[in-house]
């Protein structure tokens, strides 16, 4: 990529001239960085690019220093640098016991796609440095660009999609920016911002609830300024999948608690998007009033109809429910078939389960049952029947890893997200080995950047955390006053904080299809040429997973089938089938429908109609330039793996410091010694031995 220097030592002419001449030099003096490597090592040459791939050096030495290094090929190569598939090639290229350093000439930018650390630790272990030259200027050109837009990449009808645009702009102190959002064609929002310095940092928010399902194609631009050193990066694609499925939430405990009543209200009428059973075991009841009849929690009730007083019938009915919120029930409620089937729904079904201690039951009872290798937590003190919180208040405090996840991420970034003063905590739930804490009780409010307790205490005193089990995964809430972020203020803090709680725990759910036949794809936008990750899941009547049945995804395009790939049963996800696609790069919308005999068979044994199975993804024209975006040179990211390797980091004019840091040098000397073998009392012995078992022999056969 021929971008300009603009450094002190190369004021003029590209980036990649600049190399050139570092490792050519004068070729009538041979004072090139090629020449000097030469003279103590081995080299080869590679060229840094989507990975690495070596180049002729001969062929390098007779280039003119205005011509390029790199060689023709594939123009999507050279989009963008990953120093991390660069490193994995030379890996595997060149024996560790033959490598004494690595050197990287580049302005910095990288654009891996995979954990660079990963390819860095095994180089520093092995004693092998991977120093960096650094070339162009760390001065930022006068430009504005979008960076990065965040943004759900699945909604339900009825939600409203967040998306959070990250502004960066250099050198327009004093002026304003204009940022609009786009749904396809309509423009839905504008927002302006004033510059405050030359080296802006900003984020902008908007808000829109789509009126209808399907994909909805959001665009972000920001209007060009005078002047600007590029517009390629004015505008960013996010598109987000806009689900009619409704999910299905069972909530089951034993007594009306605060909790109970709380969520039923939050999920049976503010959130439309939630199908609710809502099961109680023990109500309260007037005197001389009967009991009501058995009614059973099933997904089939009608949407209104949430009331329940009784479990699921069988497997069927439990697995037919996205999440299960289980409360302080106990063992005895639930019973053996209850317990095997809320295992089997996250093992084999994968199902979601959330579990909310309580001082009677939860989870201290379950220390015996199937449940107990199911929960997140270890339960290592005597059993009791009641359970006294260790603090009579306490706060909720996230971790690091809780602030940055889903469940906390938005959340714990409000403006006011700080739970009130908590009184009661389980006692007994330390995380097991594996368990991801998101928050834990603190004395005084703490966050990650002041918190006062280390890991292993917020793993003892956990409020909050998850794992996953089987196919499915488990949350669980060592506390039951989640209510009080409710109490007196209203319901927002209460139903952001359990809706992300909610969508969360079906962020595995495949994205389109009826109870028996789900389909889903990784992602809903591709850049062309990009491989499309396509997965299934086939229940039979049962809700056992369908096995061996001969199942295929159709790509559909202008209503003509493009192609029609066989989907195979992922190795390490019993139940899952998955295919990928490749090389689909005229763009548009592309249909992906599944079919196949078992396909239509398990359609018609549900009564909603459904005859196909499909859903949409679109495909870009091209593929960003990273390249082109990335056009200040910047020395993080060669830091971070100097520190993991053992290396150092230069520019042009201190590059000898690099020089003097690589390893061993091919040169080797010979030295001759004399040892005298009779000075070695192992060496007289073993020629002692020889001799006597010589002599043994002979007088055996008689020759002596």
């Amino acid at each position: 990529m021929n971008l300009p220097s603009k450094s002190k030592t190369e004021p003029n002419g590209s980036r990649s001239q600049a190399a050139h001449r570092f490792l050519v030099g004068d070729s009538t003096k041979a004072n090139g960085l090629l020449e000097r490597l030469k003279r103590d090592y081995d080299v080869r040459l590679y060229e840094l690019g989507a990975s690495a791939r070596e180049i002729d050096q001969a062929q390098l030495l007779t280039q003119t220093s205005a011509e390029p290094i790199r060689q023709i090929g594939s123009s999507r190569w050279t989009e963008s640098t990953d120093f991390a598939n660069a490193l994995r090639q030379v890996r595997g290229d060149i024996p560790a016991a033959k490598l004494s350093g690595i050197l990287m000439i580049s302005d910095g930018r990288d654009h891996s796609s995979t954990d660079l650390e990963r390819q860095c630790r095994p180089l520093g272990g092995r004693g092998i440095p991977v120093n960096s030259i650094v070339i162009g200027s760390q001065e930022p050109p006068r430009d504005a660009q979008i960076t990065s837009v965040q943004a759900p990449s699945q909604i339900y009808h009825g939600d409203s999609v967040s998306l959070t645009v990250s502004l960066k702009v250099d050198r327009f102190q004093g002026e304003s920016a204009t940022i609009r959002l786009f749904d396809g064609d309509a423009m839905i929002e504008e927002k302006s911002i004033l510059i405050t310095s030359d080296h802006h940092r900003d984020t902008v928010t908007f808000q829109h609830q789509p009126e209808e399902p399907g994909i909805h194609e959001y665009r972000v631009e920001l209007d060009e300024h005078p002047n600007e050193e590029s517009a390629e990066n004015n505008q960013f694609l996010q598109p987000v999948w806009v689900s009619q499925d409704r999910i299905r939430v069972l909530l089951i405990d034993q007594r009306p608690r605060w909790e109970f009543r709380y969520l039923r209200n939050l999920f049976a009428g503010r959130d439309q998007t939630v199908f609710l059973q809502a099961v109680l075991l023990q109500a309260d009841r007037l005197a001389g009033v009967p009991a009501p009849p058995i009614m059973r929690a099933s997904a089939q009730r009608a949407f209104d109809d949430c009331e329940a007083n009784a479990l699921p019938v069988d497997d069927a009915e439990w697995f037919k429910f996205d999440v299960i919120i289980l409360g302080d029930v106990s063992p005895q409620e639930l019973g053996d078939k209850g317990i095997q089937a809320l295992e089997r729904f996250v093992k084999d079904r994968g199902g979601a389960l959330v579990v909310i201690a309580g001082p009677n039951q939860m989870p201290h009872a379950y220390r015996k049952t199937p449940l107990a290798d199911v929960l997140p937590v270890l339960m290592n003190r005597q059993a009791v029947a009641t359970a006294r919180s260790p603090d009579q208040s306490f706060h909720f405090s996230p971790t690091q890893e809780g602030v940055a996840h889903a469940v906390l991420g938005r959340w714990a970034t409000a403006a006011d997200p700080s739970f009130p003063e908590l009184t009661w905590r389980h006692p007994d739930c330390e995380a097991k080995a594996g368990a991801r804490v998101l928050a834990y009780a603190s004395r005084n409010r703490e966050t990650p950047n002041d918190a006062q307790s280390d890991v292993v205490e917020q793993r003892r005193q956990t409020l909050m955390l998850w794992h996953r089990f089987g196919t499915g995964k488990v949350l669980q809430l060592n506390f039951d006053e989640t209510w009080r972020l409710r109490y007196g203020i209203g319901d927002r803090l209460h139903h952001e904080f359990w809706g992300q709680i909610i969508r969360w725990a079906v962020t595995d759910r495949l994205s389109a299809g009826t109870d028996l036949v789900r389909l889903g794809t990784d992602r809903t936008l591709y850049k062309s040429g990009e491989v499309i990750s396509i997965q299934a899941r086939l229940l039979n009547a049962d809700r056992s997973p369908v096995i061996d049945a001969p199942v295929q995804a159709k790509i559909v395009f202008e209503n003509e089938v493009r192609r029609t790939i066989d989907l195979t049963p992922h190795p390490q996800n019993r139940g899952m089938l998955q295919g990928e696609i490749r090389d689909l790069t005229q763009p548009g919308k592309y249909h992906i429908e599944l079919s196949g005999d078992v396909v239509n068979k398990l359609l018609a044994l549900e009564a909603t109609g459904t005859q196909t199975v499909g859903l949409e993804i679109g495909i870009e024209a091209t593929a960003e330039n990273l390249e082109r975006l990335d056009i200040v040179a910047d020395d993080t990211v060669p830091r971070q793996i100097a520190d993991w390797t053992g290396g150092t980091v230069a520019d042009l004019a201190s590059a000898d410091s690099v020089l003097s840091n690589l390893g061993p040098k091919s040169t080797f000397a010979r030295e001759r010694w004399t040892v005298p073998l009779w000075n070695r009392w192992p060496v007289i012995g073993l020629f002692l031995g020889g001799l006597s078992l010589e002599w043994l022999l002979r007088k055996r056969t008689g020759r002596i």
